[in-house]
């Protein structure tokens, strides 16, 4: 028997685009998962979308927070209502590839190895996908990702008890990036797969990373909350700059 899988999808006011990605997971080659979605108090038609989805797939789980609790705590709650041992995050609003799960399952069960990520590409709002693709390293250390997040959360598949010992936190950042450093910083070992399966969707302006001046300055901050003196935070950041400069120009 393979790797089990829990995906675990936050889902806020996600009525246009959560179809689209809950496609893309029932599409999935590999078929050893479950899906836990958690409305972050949506006030809009996601949980109609999310309910007939339930209904669709007995592997589909639908929950929904009391109030809004901001991102961090909405993969918290997917994760503690997991029943297996690895996760995979999906925003809302993204896609997979048909052979994301599969060849994520398949490097896993290899051993050796506690988060995988994948290579990605970018579509607009519309779901129209840019030629260019952001490649990954194959190993994946602390000092790699200072420079630069090349982790999107969407792609990571990694152990529960990981984020068990380190769970997410810190909305007023990027959670997900700090997470990721926190983890490396403390041992874990993290592995790329350099081919674009999944696929972030353009942000828009309003969202954390859609605002690039405000994306940028929470990207300090980050360091800053890891505890990286202000001169060597101020290094990281600067390369972070420049690589998010290479990136975005070719997008």
């Amino acid at each position: 028997m393979g790797l089990s899988i829990s995906v675990v999808i936050p889902a806020y006011n996600a009525e246009k685009y959560l179809r689209q990605t809950l496609e893309s997971v029932l599409e999935q080659t590999y078929d050893d998962y479950e899906v836990i979605i958690v409305d972050d108090a949506s006030k809009d038609g996601t949980a109609a979308i999310a309910t007939e989805f339930v209904q669709r797939d007995p592997r589909i789980h639908y929950y929904v927070n009391e109030k809004n609790s901001g991102v961090a705590y909405t993969r918290n709650r997917g994760v503690s209502l997991a029943k297996n041992d690895w996760i995979a995050f999906v925003d809302s609003d993204d896609t997979w590839h048909r052979e994301k799960l599969q060849l994520q399952a398949e490097l896993a069960e290899k051993g050796g190895v506690d988060i995988i990520a994948t290579g990605y590409g970018y579509m607009n709002p519309e779901g129209i996908a840019s030629e260019y693709w952001y490649s990954i390293p194959e190993a994946i250390s602390y000092k790699r990702m200072l420079q630069q997040n090349c982790m999107s959360c969407s792609g990571v598949m990694l152990k529960k008890s990981l984020l068990e010992k380190h769970t997410m936190k810190h909305d007023a950042v990027h959670e997900d990036f700090y997470t990721w450093l926190v983890m490396l910083r403390d041992g874990a070992v993290a592995k790329g797969i350099n081919k674009p399966l999944h696929n972030v969707r353009v942000a828009m302006k309003e969202s954390k990373s859609g605002n690039k001046l405000k994306s940028a300055i929470m990207t300090y901050k980050t360091y800053r909350l890891l505890g990286i003196n202000p001169v060597a935070s101020l290094c990281y950041f600067m390369c972070y700059i420049v690589r998010s400069v290479k990136k975005y120009s070719k997008i």
